[in-house]
């Protein structure tokens, strides 16, 4: 979504989406009402065409400014462009540009001999003046020979001519380096550039072009307009990139058209180039890219003073293209050593969870035969209850006593199954049988669990369904949700929902409480083994075993829960055709 937001004024802070026909001014009907006597009733409207969106100065008065260049007639617009009205700075935000010059290629033309320059220098001649030659008394610099300020006031109109440009020089250059500043966007960066080249020359035409770091190959980044339409093609003579790239020539011709020493060049003739300039752009004694102006109207639109002018602007955009590209390696340099470094954390946690799983199970193979032998007098509960066959009490709790029995049985060989990888555990009986049924004989078990005895255990079943499952195994899949339910309950209040519905072709089992619910930055650990909250009181294996014995039965488990407000168990199984 195009975007305004209001940097300053009255309206500081308000975002308003940019829409057709948006417009601005001090009428109350435009879309942003700016009460400024600078600002017309209606001052610029936006539209979108052309490859863009853009702004339309209405006629005003004090004009429209989009960094601060004036708009004349109208601009394209890009993203990160601040556009100024009367006293109100506006930034323009336009998530969905992208590149627009991306897809731009060089178009050579054919190189003709005989091409000359009206104005040739050596770039790296063009510097400014340095430090001691600033500070030599000594010496004498063009537009910096004055000893003191009485002899500034003293001098003839020329001599301050040269001082005049020299400060313009400075403040053009100084205001440049700030804007380049921190920019890391090598896009923006050169929207940047070119707006102060706009902004101090005549030109209606920037291109720039930079030299793949690697292949050595060249690359057209951008070729703009001065109301900010862009080009897909950029235009360049092989005979100046010849010029730029290997002599390292700064060139300017002020009549590309009339000038007879450039009547060889077709290339010149047939782009129309009316005034050119071409300077190379260094860093460190390296060429990386060129930047050339075009001006198609005016016989003379530029000077030597030009020249020296855009090979500085060009030695600045470079150094600040070469630390955005060192910032884009580091980026992709620390992106690399994130993913290397997440990936070998998750390599040695599966070495830890294998090596944990490993041990349990050597525990569990141990322990199983102790286990069984302790357990075998609870067998024997059997008798009491076929000789007090008319005890009902007596014959309810051998019954919860013999489940009790066998559940730790199975509780044990499934742990064994679980860290040997589910080796045998495809090998227990499914049967079709009703859902009401295994949910009843586990809301009955868990009536003797101290943990869900103190919540409120509701069961619902809302449509009654079969499907074909292990009562054993799924019971021990319910146990474990609703016991989790319960160790998760406030002291008072409590509330358990188990609920049986169909949902398309699926059986659909809930387990639902009004618990502290999950965090959601460990929703994602659940499932994993050996993940647990319980502290001591947990080993983290209960939710990794009741998926698998899930998927075993060809249906999936799944979690919903917000923090402090409760959690939403969920089983899904194929209902029986």
């Amino acid at each position: 979504m195009a975007k305004l937001t209001v940097l300053n004024g009255q309206f500081e802070g308000a975002v308003l989406e940019l829409t057709e026909g948006f417009s601005i001014g001090r009428a109350q009907e435009c879309s942003l009402f700016l009460p400024d006597p600078q600002v017309s009733r209606k001052h610029v409207f936006f539209t979108r065409g052309d490859g863009g969106w853009w702004v339309n100065d209405n006629g005003s008065h004090n004009g429209a400014f989009v960094n601060e260049i004036r708009v004349e007639r109208r601009r394209m617009l890009r993203d990160a462009d601040v556009l100024r009205i009367g006293g109100t700075r506006i930034e323009v935000t336009l998530p969905d540009a992208s590149a627009e010059a991306a897809g731009a290629r060089i178009q050579y033309d054919e190189e003709t001999t005989g091409l000359t320059m009206t104005v040739e220098r050596d770039a790296r001649s063009l510097a400014p003046p340095t430090i001691d030659a600033l500070s030599s008394a000594e010496k004498s610099v063009d537009g910096f020979s004055f000893s003191s300020m009485e002899e500034l006031r003293k001098a003839p109109d020329k001599s301050l001519k040269f001082v005049l440009s020299n400060a313009r020089r400075f403040a053009i250059l100084f205001h440049l380096a700030r804007g380049l500043q921190g920019q890391t966007n090598l896009e923006k960066l050169l929207g940047v550039m070119m707006d102060h080249v706009f902004r101090v020359m005549r030109a209606d035409r920037g291109d720039i072009i930079l030299v793949e770091p690697d292949s050595g190959q060249l690359v057209p980044v951008l070729s703009v307009a001065r109301d900010g339409s862009r080009s897909d093609t950029v235009r360049l003579s092989r005979t100046v990139i010849g010029m730029a790239l290997n002599s390292r020539v700064a060139v300017i011709s002020t009549d590309a058209r009339s000038d007879p020493r450039l009547a060889s060049s077709e290339s010149i003739i047939l782009y129309g180039m009316r005034s050119i300039m071409c300077v190379p752009m260094i860093s460190m004694e390296r060429v990386i890219g060129i930047v050339q102006v075009v001006n198609n109207a005016d016989l003379a639109a530029f000077a030597e003073d030009d020249l020296y002018l855009l090979t500085v602007i060009a030695s600045l955009a470079a150094v600040s293209i070469e630390n955005a590209r060192l910032y884009e390696k580091q980026k992709q340099a620390l992106e690399q050593l994130q993913k290397a470094h997440e990936e070998l954390k998750r390599t040695q946690e599966e070495l830890i969870r294998s090596e944990k799983l490993a041990t349990v199970g050597q525990l569990a193979s141990g322990m199983a035969h102790e286990i069984k032998n302790s357990l075998g007098p609870m067998a024997l509960v059997h008798l009491l209850k076929e000789r007090h066959p008319d005890d009902d009490v007596l014959q309810e709790y051998a019954s919860v006593i013999l489940e009790s029995h066998n559940r730790i049985l199975s509780l044990v060989n499934e742990v064994r199954n679980f860290t040997s990888q589910g080796a045998a555990a495809a090998r227990f009986e499914m049967t079709r049988r009703p859902l009401r049924e295994l949910l009843e004989s586990t809301i009955n078990f868990l009536k003797f669990d101290r943990d869900v005895k103190r919540a409120a255990v509701r069961l619902q079943i809302i449509d009654e369904l079969d499907t074909r499952y292990s009562m054993d195994r799924m019971k021990q899949v319910i146990i474990n949700l609703v016991r989790n339910s319960a160790q998760a309950l406030p002291e008072q209040g409590g509330r358990i929902d188990v609920v049986l519905q169909r949902e398309e072709d699926r059986a659909v089992i809930k387990v639902v409480d009004n618990g502290h619910g999950i965090p959601a930055e460990i929703m994602d650990k659940i499932w994993t083994p050996f993940f647990s909250t319980k502290g001591g009181s947990g080993m983290g294996l209960g939710l990794g075993i009741s998926k698998m014995i899930i998927e075993q039965h060809e249906g999936t488990i799944s979690c919903q829960s917000t923090d402090g407000r409760g959690t939403v168990m969920s089983i899904s199984l194929p209902l029986v055709a």
